[in-house]
């Protein structure tokens, strides 16, 4: 399941959220702070990781 990652710009904390892709497409642009509830976040770029089953 993809993490997803924001930052709040009102009491300026980072946050996870582990979404799957339909939920995220659902809940774009209205996702709340964990710590303070508001709306003003900002999604981060974030790294991944792919694995794969065929060896190269």
């Amino acid at each position: 399941m993809p993490v997803y990652e924001f930052y709040c710009k009102d009491c300026k904390k980072e946050f996870e959220v582990k979404m799957r892709l339909a939920q995220y497409e659902k809940s774009k642009n209205k996702q709340k702070c964990l710590e303070c509830d508001s709306k003003n976040v900002q999604q981060m770029i974030s790294a991944f990781e792919v694995k794969t089953s065929r060896k190269s």
